[in-house]
């Protein structure tokens, strides 16, 4: 699928995925976990049930491919 989100900040409960950020930049604050700085060109994955924390400060537009 394709995402997209305006700079500002949301919260999700992930589904588990890999995805590819086409446009724009984030901060993905992952409780109890990682933090990711991510921009054009990076590839993420994501756990099914992880609670994020986006700071999106560019409009991002990803890319993702659901696992599992």
């Amino acid at each position: 699928g394709v995402w997209q989100h305006t700079a500002g900040v949301s919260t999700d409960v992930e589904a588990d995925e890999v995805f590819v950020v086409l446009s724009g930049r984030a901060t993905i604050e992952v409780t109890e976990g990682p933090t990711l700085e991510v921009g054009p060109g990076d590839v993420g994955i994501l756990e099914a049930g992880a609670v994020t924390r986006w700071t999106v400060h560019e409009d991002l537009r990803k890319v993702y491919v659901l696992r599992g």
